[in-house]
This record gives C-alpha cells, sequence and structure tokens, in this order.
C-alpha cells in the first residue's frame, strides 16, 4: 500500500462525499446523533486510572481492551440497533483463513443483524459491515496531517501498524462482493476514516471523537445508508436456501446443504462478445439493461489477498438460460484507454486463431451506469499521486479448469501445461502482434483433461508498442518477474522478460512440488530470496528487487538443488542456463565474426558445431533463442518423447518448507527509526513495553492469535499480519512500465 494512501481530506468532507445525500434513499442526510450523553460516552473511551506515585500524581492510559469495550458501549448509541450491531471482537480471529497469511482479528466490527444466524458466535469478515482498529495514545504515529511533511510516516513502528490495518482490511473485500469497505483507525483521543476501494485509500485528517461529532456522525449515517453507499455490490446477491434458483443450482453443481448460493450478473459488451453464434441467446432488453445472471457458490479461485489491484476471483457457475456449466471471472481492471477490456483481447486472439486460450462468452464492465462500481480513490484534487483507476469487469468463459498449473498430476503433465501455455503465447505474438506480460502460476490453468491455457491477458500490450510507457509501475507478479523487471533502473517490458517468466513459473513450483535435495529450511530460504524479497527504498519512492533471483540464474543455482536425473531435469536446467544468458557478459560481436569467417568453408552442421565450441557464441545461441518461445516448445517437445522418466522424477511430491517469517520479505530502507519488527511481541504490547521487558497489559497477557501453519508459534499475529499485507502488496501489485 506504500503510496496508495490518499490524506489530507476533512472527515466532514468526507462524510459528505461518501454518505452525503445521494446515500439515502430518501435523498436526505440523517440528523446527527451528536448530543451531551454521546459526547460523555466517547469521552469516556480514553480515560485513564490516575494514583499516586510518590509524591506525583501519575495516569496511566487505558488498554487497547478497555478503549474497545467502552468504544462499543458509545458507538452502539449512535448506529440504528434495529438493523446493526457493533461487537468488539479484539479477543478472537476471524474464522475466514487466508492462505499462507497469519490470522487476522480487528478489535471491533460492525453487523447487520440480519447476519447473526449465518455469521455464527465468531468474527467472520464474510459479514463485515466495517471494522475498528485501536491504538493507545503513546502509538507511533502512522499518517501526518502537516502538509509539509509525505502523510505515510516511514518509521518502522508507522510501516509496521499501516500494514497491520491494511491487513485487517483484506478479508471483508476478499470474502464478499464489495465495491469498497470502511474502517475507523482509533489512537488514543482521535480517530481517522478510511475509505478503501481497488485504487488505495482515502484517508481523513485526524479528529477529537469526543469534542467533534464525525465519529458518531459516521457510524449513524452508515447504518441508515443504501447498502451501494456501504459498499456492497448488490450485483452479486446471497439466495435463501429456499429460492427454487437456489435448490436447482445445488443440483446442478452438486454443491453441499451448507455451502452458499448467488447470483451474480454479468454485463456484456457487444463489441467483445464471442458466443458460439449458434448458441447464444439474444439478449433481450432487460438482460441487456440489467446484466445476466449466472448461479454458483463460493470463488474456486481467489486471489484478491491484496487490498488494492485486481482482486481476481474465479467462479463455477450454472448458466440457466444456456442450462451449462461455465467459469465466471470477477476482476478490478485497469481504467486505461490504452489498455483494452480483456474481452476484446480475446476477441483480437479468437480472430488470430490463437490456440490454448480461454473461450470468452460473454464480457463487460459490470452495472456501467452505477458509479460505484469504479474506484475512487483516484479522485481526490488533495492528493498529489497518481493513482490507477479501476473499473469492476467479469466475463464468462466455456472452459471450467480444473485448478491452475500448480494442480498437476505428474512431471509429464506439469510440462504437457506449461507447453501449451508457450504455445499461446508464441501464436498471439506471431499471429496477432500481442505480448502477455504476466505469465504467473496463477494465468497458466489446466482443464478437465489436461490441457494447459494461458488466461488472464487484461495487461498484454501491442509489440509494437513495448517501448511505450502506459503506466508508472511494473507489470507482472512480483514472484515471476525477472531478474531484470526487478531491478532499480528496468528495461522496457520484453519477449525476454515474459519466456523468463515461464522459467520461473516452473522453477517455481519444480522446487516446490518434485523430488528435490533441499532441505525444509534451505528450500524455505530458496524460495524467499528468489521469490519473495523486495526493498522499499524510502528515499526515492521506490520498490525494486530481484538480487538473489539475479544471483542464483547467473550461478546456475538449480544445478545444485539435487533434482532427479531424468530429461524432466535436464529440462529444467536447460531452461536456466538460455535464461541466466541474458546477465552473463556480453559476447563480443567481432570475436563471433571472426569465428563465423574462420569456419565458413564447413559445411554448416560442422559450421555450427565448430562455432558453438567458442564461449562467446554460445551465450550469443542462449540469448537468440530468447527471440521466440519456440525453442522452449520444441525443447518441451524433445523431453517428452525422451523414455528417461524414472517414477521418482516422473512422481508428484509436496515437499516440506519452512518459511521466513513474512516481515523479512520488505525491507525498507534508509531505515528511519529504531523498530521493534521481529522481536517477540504480543498484539497489545507497545513499543515502549518491549524496551522495558513488559509485555503484559493490566496484569494479564494480551492476546497473541497465531497461525501454526507459518514459522515460529510464538511471532506475533499482528506483527506478521502487518509484514503479509507489504509482502502481498509487492506479490499481487500488477503494473505497467
Amino acid at each position: 500500500m506504500r503510496g496508495k494512501f490518499v490524506g489530507g481530506m476533512h472527515p466532514s468532507e468526507f462524510l459528505d462525499t461518501f454518505l452525503g445525500g445521494d446515500a439515502f434513499d430518501n435523498g436526505s442526510v440523517p440528523n446527527s446523533p451528536w448530543n451531551d450523553q454521546v459526547k460523555n460516552s466517547f469521552k469516556a473511551v480514553n480515560v485513564g486510572t490516575t494514583k499516586m506515585k510518590g509524591e506525583k500524581l501519575i495516569t496511566t492510559p487505558p488498554t487497547e481492551s478497555v478503549m474497545g469495550t467502552r468504544l462499543a458501549d458509545a458507538i452502539q448509541q449512535c448506529i440504528d440497533t434495529k438493523n446493526f450491531e457493533y461487537v468488539d471482537t479484539h479477543t478472537q480471529c476471524d474464522v475466514n483463513k487466508i492462505p499462507r497469511a497469519p490470522d487476522t482479528g480487528t478489535d471491533g466490527t460492525l453487523y447487520a443483524v440480519s447476519s447473526r444466524d449465518l455469521r455464527g458466535d465468531k468474527p467472520n469478515s464474510t459479514f463485515s459491515e466495517c471494522t475498528t482498529e485501536i491504538k493507545r495514545a503513546e502509538t507511533a504515529h502512522v499518517f501526518s496531517d502537516n502538509t509539509a511533511q509525505d502523510f505515510e510516516l516511514l518509521t518502522q513502528d508507522s510501516i509496521e501498524t499501516r500494514g497491520q490495518f491494511t491487513a485487517y482490511a483484506v478479508p471483508p473485500l476478499m470474502f464478499q462482493f464489495r465495491t469498497h469497505f470502511f474502517t475507523v483507525f482509533i489512537r488514543g483521543d482521535t480517530a481517522r476514516l478510511i475509505r478503501w476501494d481497488r485504487a488505495g485509500a482515502i484517508v481523513t485528517t485526524a479528529f477529537c471523537y469526543s469534542e467533534e461529532p464525525y465519529l458518531a456522525d459516521f457510524y449513524w449515517r452508515f447504518t441508515n445508508a443504501t447498502p451501494q453507499a456501504r459498499g456492497h455490490d448488490t450485483t452479486a446477491q446471497r439466495l435463501s436456501t429456499s429460492d427454487p434458483m437456489a435448490l436447482e443450482t445445488r443440483k446442478k453443481l452438486e454443491l453441499k446443504p451448507n455451502e452458499p448460493i448467488y447470483e451474480i450478473k454479468v454485463w456484456n459488451d457487444v463489441s467483445t462478445a464471442t458466443e458460439d453464434k449458434n448458441t447464444e441467446k439474444v439478449d433481450t432488453s432487460q438482460t441487456a439493461d440489467q446484466g445476466r445472471s449466472y448461479y454458483g457458490t463460493d470463488p474456486i479461485v481467489n486471489n484478491a489477498q491484496s487490498a488494492t489491484g485486481r482482486a481476481t476471483r474465479i467462479f463455477k457457475v450454472w448458466d440457466p438460460l444456456e442450462d451449462k456449466i461455465v467459469a465466471l471471472k470477477d476482476c478490478w481492471r485497469v481504467d486505461s484507454s490504452s489498455i483494452l477490456p480483456e474481452g476484446q483481447v480475446y476477441k483480437q486472439l479468437q480472430k488470430a486463431e490463437v490456440c490454448n486460450i480461454p473461450t470468452c462468452l460473454r464480457a463487460g464492465d459490470v452495472n456501467p451506469s452505477c458509479p460505484y462500481q469504479r474506484t475512487q480513490t483516484q479522485y481526490p484534487p488533495s492528493s498529489t499521486r497518481t493513482l490507477r483507476s479501476h473499473i469492476h469487469y467479469r466475463i464468462v468463459m466455456k472452459e471450467v479448469c480444473r485448478g491452475n498449473i500448480t494442480e498437476f498430476k505428474n512431471t509429464k503433465e506439469l510440462v504437457s501445461v506449461i507447453r501449451d501455455a508457450l504455445i499461446a503465447h508464441t501464436e498471439a505474438y506471431k499471429k496477432a502482434g500481442l505480448l502477455h506480460r504476466d505469465v504467473s502460476a496463477g494465468n497458466i490453468l489446466i482443464t478437465t483433461d489436461g490441457k494447459g491455457l494461458l488466461s488472464d491477458w487484461e495487461l498484454s500490450k501491442a509489440a509494437a508498442e513495448l517501448a511505450k510507457a502506459r503506466q508508472h509501475e511494473r507489470t507482472g507478479t512480483w514472484q515471476f518477474m525477472s531478474a531484470a523487471l526487478l531491478q532499480q533502473e528496468r528495461p522496457c517490458h520484453s519477449i525476454e522478460d515474459d519466456l523468463e517468466s515461464f522459467f520461473h513459473v516452473f522453477s517455481w513450483i519444480s522446487l516446490q512440488y518434485t523430488k528435490n535435495h533441499l532441505s525444509p529450511v534451505d528450500l524455505g530460504e530458496h524460495l524467499h530470496d528468489a521469490y519473495d524479497k523486495a526493498v522499499v527504498d524510502a528515499s526515492r519512492d521506490l520498490v525494486y528487487g530481484g538480487a538473489a533471483k539475479l544471483d542464483k540464474l547467473k550461478s546456475r543455482a538449480l544445478r545444485k538443488t539435487g533434482f532427479v536425473d531424468s530429461a524432466f531435469r535436464s529440462l529444467l536446467l536447460d531452461w536456466e542456463d538460455t535464461c541466466a544468458a541474458r546477465y552473463d557478459p556480453d559476447p563480443n560481436q567481432d570475436v563471433i565474426e571472426e569465428m563465423r569467417q574462420l569456419f565458413s568453408s564447413l559445411p554448416p552442421e560442422a559450421q555450427n558445431k565448430a562455432l558453438a565450441s567458442g564461449i562467446e557464441f554460445q551465450t550469443q545461441i542462449k540469448r537468440d533463442r530468447l527471440k521466440s518461445g519456440q525453442w522452449f516448445i520444441d525443447r518441451c517437445d524433445e523431453a517428452m518423447k525422451s523414455n528417461d522418466w524414472p517414477s521418482l522424477a516422473e512422481a508428484r511430491f509436496e515437499n516440506s518448507i519452512i518459511t521466513k517469517d513474512p516481515a523479512s520479505n520488505v525491507h525498507v530502507y534508509p531505515p528511519t527509526a529504531p523498530s521493534t519488527r521481529g522481536t517477540k511481541r504480543t498484539s497489545g504490547t507497545s513499543a515502549e513495553q518491549l524496551k522495558s521487558g513488559s509485555s503484559t497489559s493490566g496484569g494479564k497477557p494480551k492476546r497473541r492469535k497465531v497461525n501454526p501453519t507459518v514459522g515460529n508459534a510464538q511471532t506475533t499475529q499482528r506483527t506478521r499480519s502487518s509484514a503479509f499485507a507489504s509482502q502481498m502488496e509487492r506479490v499481487e501489485e500488477q503494473a505497467d512500465v
């Protein structure tokens, strides 16, 4: 989220902009609930305990737990209690778990009363309406309202706290159908209101919630506003269990009785429609204006693990008009005139007869007439940053895949699937003049019959325009970007970068799921260093990485990892050697020409053999392979025809991995203040308490929420949540050069 917080908005402007008259059915803002009783309730939140210590009167601020209880009492007076309830949730973790992420849990959560039976008695972000994060007054400032300073403060504790409440904003956006989400950040006797969407977060200036009515007004307006204004995407609705369409969907998709059923509407940009004309039902005016309904359950793929970005999710759905099972992709596309919507890209690819790509049946912006279906964070005039606008977008695809490439059954299938994706990539470049530019494990799919498809073409770009910058950030998924693109001084995205990304997908999967000699610790370190590490240079507002990835490539590190001798190992090492040639010393072209002249009298086959013996010429041959995907395809064919596939090399393994704490994935440079990051610390422990050796609050240890699947069980949940949020921003950052 570095650089994606927009600050400086006064709370009154915030309320009028996002919860103004148009947020209510009657077009009128409800009267403020602010009165002396409410004011006194908010004043009580931050009242400490006073006692004599010697001859001095000492006041101790309340703990976060005590503040949370008092705040819940105050907020309850400012909400529509008939329809909403505010729950103090600081003692338990969210029931929703994000893969490879620490557990999360907010200090307070607002719920709709109607969700009580569905959500159960534990915090459940699937039903969160709004959440609150509470910090004591001595907590480091996170933002600065001084216009002479950067809004995002860059002390390590500030970054940690900001990452923490960013991590808590992810689950509601990930597990609900939402256009935006509101949170409240309390620090001592001040508060900030925050509105999150897929472009970033708008943050108010700090205000004293016990002296000014903005916090009370926020909750009153919020609980009286329309679902759309509160951030709900009303184009996707959960059906009751007795609804006839829910009953039919459950049969068609063979779902369990407790799985939720959603109606999801998809609009169609007529110019992008690629559905088979012999089977497509002609849209009536109703379906054209209100979208066509598909029915399914929770997503089979959920890549919305970042608060910002495209937030791609894929659903297996039933189309009642065609009585077919299809795939529905829900995402937030970048709003740029130079970036085609993905449906239009598929139309180009299909016109060029590119194979091994999904068949697009329907695609369009979600409810184009609704302003909530576009991000708002990029608009405030007070922002000095340029943020990318996003538009909610859905695509329906014919193929329902069993998963992405990580779901391969054996290494022969792995090679076959990656070969199919390479064919799609190569044909798109040659026939349609398009470069994919986001090759990743998540974008290579496996169909039910084991065929590979290359999907997610929304960041593709015409080959003729590769040297032109469209956006100021990188394009791709962090782990699989080429080493060149991760450097501080990076080139424009090229076909060489995409082909190197294919290698990184191949390597990343092989290290985790095929037999090798790396210990769990060594494997965890290899994956962390080569694929996850990022550096934030705060002094220059840069994010970069790739040093270890580059070193491992140049040293041909996979030779030493102990893959089973086989055609599979030879293929992987050949790919590594070819991609590494990009970073070897440049061959002397004069020497190459002299060699050509020297062996010119030999027959072609003998000439090539003689030339290949020279190091300079070897490097050039490998670099030439990176001008097209054809060599990689041919090399896959050669490997699959080989008989050298012993059972250990062919089998899929689930290698044990001891992962590093996510806090080590993102490094901030230069350090701007001493930090407590990395120290074992309970969620309620302040930096001052740590330094003094105390880790308790009010005589009792504060909660320590731990995800047992990630590293040391004593590592604190909140520190790791903030680190994970920072990591996922690096991982999920889809950007352009």
